[in-house]
């Protein structure tokens, strides 16, 4: 049996069509396929949504078990996505999450099969990652370990994992988020960063928009870790106009190239590599995310600056 995937789709065919072709070349066995319903405010979304459904449908041609969930109402791109896992894991107890952007290399099918297996018992490990931004290898093995769980476009991971989710996050506290960065032995600029983060999801700043985010929170009140690979296996082509959060086509995280990953070592310790989540976190957080203003920036530079030359 192959590993079951679920296919999170939406409004953009040509991108739906390039990871439908990558999951055409493995063939899973169980296909599950979710899309959001179209907005009352976007003129022709209605048309573009169901194009998209009646293409993804047409073109499955292999033997295989099919699963829907067309929603009809727009949940938005923080619920739909969260729904349709939620969705995905009653039925299944592991398995890999695309969605419509992000086109996996060939080797992360078995590589998510093998690791889905070998940490299947494992309550610590809670995420596997198929995105790496880091430049050189940090471990001994074909992937590390990590408290950074992100982006999460083409992943796996256990229902075991899922059920610790919650949207609205109503169960942690900030002392409770503090605590459990302070955990990870984070610098202050980190925790400062998801505090801003935590506040911005509590007091709703990002309208709904994210689930990314809680669910990364809800690993780290577990104290739980991630799996990233030593070579980046797979590639966002959703950059541009037509996306919500990704819409820079020049961003240095666009369009990078996949590479091979099989056959697989293992590391020798599954330890959480702190170098890489700093860099990680200093080369996507602090500066790509949008919504961090150039005024922190230069103003923790400086500091940087000021606290060498003491």
């Amino acid at each position: 049996m192959k590993t079951p995937i679920l296919f999170i789709i939406f409004n953009r065919l040509e991108t739906a069509q390039q990871v439908f072709f990558s999951i055409k070349k493995y063939q899973p066995d169980h296909l599950y396929i979710a899309a959001d319903g179209s907005r009352t405010d976007k003129l022709g979304e209605k048309e573009k949504c169901e194009s998209v459904r009646t293409w993804v449908l047409a073109h499955i041609d292999w033997e295989c078990e099919v699963q829907t969930l067309f929603q009809n109402k727009n949940l938005g791109c923080g619920r739909g996505p969260s729904t349709a896992i939620s969705w995905f894991f009653t039925n299944e107890d592991e398995g890999i999450i695309l969605e419509d952007d992000t086109v996996p290399h060939i080797d992360f099918y078995n590589y998510a099969a093998i690791l889905l297996e070998k940490y299947r018992g494992n309550q610590d490990i809670l995420a596997i990652n198929s995105s790496n931004f880091q430049d050189r290898n940090r471990s001994d093995g074909s992937y590390y370990f990590s408290m950074q769980n992100g982006p999460l476009c083409a992943w796996a991971t256990w229902k075991r994992a899922w059920e610790l989710f919650d949207f609205e996050m109503e169960k942690y506290s900030e002392s409770q988020i503090i605590k459990s960065i302070r955990w990870y032995k984070t610098k202050k600029r980190e925790r400062n960063w998801w505090l801003d983060i935590y506040r911005g999801l509590k007091t709703n700043r990002y309208k709904g928009s994210s689930w990314d985010f809680q669910f990364i929170f809800a690993i780290w009140i577990s104290h739980g870790k991630s799996i990233v690979p030593n070579v980046n296996l797979s590639t966002n082509i959703g950059f541009g106009h037509e996306a919500t959060h990704t819409i820079n086509p020049n961003a240095v995280t666009a369009n990078k190239r996949s590479e091979a990953i099989l056959p697989i070592s293992h590391p020798s310790v599954t330890k959480i590599c702190r170098e890489a989540d700093l860099y990680y976190h200093d080369f996507y957080y602090d500066k790509f995310v949008e919504h961090i203003s150039i005024f922190k920036k230069i103003k923790r530079s400086i500091k940087e600056i000021m606290k060498k030359h003491v």
